[in-house]
């Protein structure tokens, strides 16, 4: 078979009518509206809330540029502490740990020092030292 025969075939096979490439355009259009909509539902989620501050774009202050997103780190004050527990767990954290951070703040429960946290039943955790 030459490559002129092979070019003709696929040439033959490949015509879409009309109503297939209407069907075509609407599943297409369904997924990307779905998308959207998935996209638009997640709203205002406030994910690292207590981290992340974001300047007002229209009035740029304290030397931030337009549109400057500054993170901060939160700082553990007298009545936190330097440790965190959960109150539903048995493990007791460093403020910086990544696994201190995904404690619903309603269940935290701070402690000045890591002997206070043993006091109260805890144990270190060890992902996090």
């Amino acid at each position: 078979m030459s490559i002129q025969g092979i070019t003709n075939k696929i040439k033959g096979n490949s015509t879409l009518d009309k109503r297939a490439i209407m069907y075509l355009f609407i599943v297409v259009g369904v997924g990307v509206g779905a998308f959207g909509l998935g996209r638009l539902s997640i709203g205002d989620l406030n994910i690292a809330s207590d981290n992340v501050t974001v300047v007002d774009d229209s009035t740029p202050s304290q030397g931030a540029s337009a549109g400057t997103i500054t993170t901060s780190i939160p700082i553990p004050s007298s009545a936190q502490g330097n440790y965190v527990a959960s109150k539903n767990g048995k493990l007791y954290y460093p403020v910086d740990c990544a696994s201190a951070k995904r404690i619903a703040l309603k269940n935290r429960m701070w402690f000045a020092t890591s002997e206070d946290a043993e006091k109260s039943g805890f144990t270190p955790s060890s992902s996090c030292k």
